[in-house]
């Protein structure tokens, strides 16, 4: 004898609810509110040898961060992620980014999360 087969409309009236359920807990999409970025930039190591590129923290989420060429050393800190190169060495960064919103409101910029950098994208 073959095995009964799951009736179709049994699991739709179960699943159905559940799923609509389920939807109305998300929360509205703009909670909380940020702003994604993407980016390739630029930068030129200066005197000390250090590039200071962010990390995450509270009200920034580094998705995936791509230097080249590889750093000599890096540390995480306070205030992000420190890398070690050669002074005047040309450092390209490819990453994204998410940022949420400031405590006074307002969004920060690519610029101001990246400073020093030329914005390549």
């Amino acid at each position: 004898m073959l095995p009964a087969r799951p009736r179709t409309d049994r699991l739709l009236s179960i699943g159905l609810p559940l799923a609509i359920a389920a939807c109305a807990a998300l929360p509205p999409s703009g909670y909380p509110a940020h702003v994604d970025y993407a980016f390739e930039a630029r930068f030129t190591v200066d005197d000390s040898g250090a590039l200071l590129l962010p990390a995450s923290r509270r009200d920034l989420v580094v998705r995936s961060l791509e230097v080249t060429p590889r750093p000599r050393a890096e540390r995480f800190s306070a205030r992000g992620r420190s890398m070690t190169f050669l002074p005047g060495t040309v450092v390209r960064a490819r990453g994204d980014l998410r940022a949420y919103r400031r405590d006074d409101g307002s969004m920060p910029s690519l610029a101001e999360l990246l400073p020093g950098a030329a914005l390549l994208r």
